[in-house]
């Protein structure tokens, strides 16, 4: 065979051989983030006597509605002597405290508060962040954090990407 019915015949076979492994690569790596993911959700159940709901994005493998079954069960969370009373400092907090949940690798950075929205009739506050990118605001992608009267949160919904 001539050199140039092999590279014919090699490279092609090469480069199917380089993507599969690509292929193989990231399909391991997806598997591993999404085991995080609800390894994350396993430890934030654990620390309640209610039974949370989660509902995933099925692009993202990111939760886009977390709240109790039980209406009267929270999400827990247990806010700082700082964050008591604070509801945007709480909402930060839960998030920090459960970035791999939501796929985030720092709150502050990747979260900027938008406006906070009180409802007096159940004596909730309604934190929405808006998702960042460098510093840019990624178009649509929000978190609202819902808080009530008594500094528990009750949900978190809305729709991030991962970081």
């Amino acid at each position: 065979m001539k050199s140039s019915e092999l590279r014919r015949v090699h490279v092609p076979l090469i480069v199917l051989g380089f993507m599969t492994f690509a292929l193989f690569v990231s399909t391991t790596l997806a598997r591993h983030e999404d085991d995080a993911v609800h390894t994350a959700l396993a430890r934030l159940q654990a620390r309640t006597n209610s039974t949370l709901v989660a509902h995933w994005n099925a692009r993202t493998n990111v939760p886009d509605f977390l709240n109790s079954r039980n209406a009267e069960g929270r999400i827990p969370y247990t806010p700082s002597a700082a964050e008591k009373g604070n509801a945007v400092a709480i909402a930060r907090g839960f998030l920090d405290e459960n970035r791999d949940l939501f796929q985030m690798t720092s709150v502050a950075e990747n979260l900027s508060l938008l406006r906070v929205e009180p409802d007096k009739q159940l004596g909730y506050a309604h934190v929405r962040l808006n998702q960042m990118y460098h510093g840019i605001p990624v178009f649509g992608k929000q978190l609202v954090v819902h808080i009530d009267k008594n500094d528990q949160i009750v949900a978190v919904n809305g729709e991030a990407r991962r970081q």
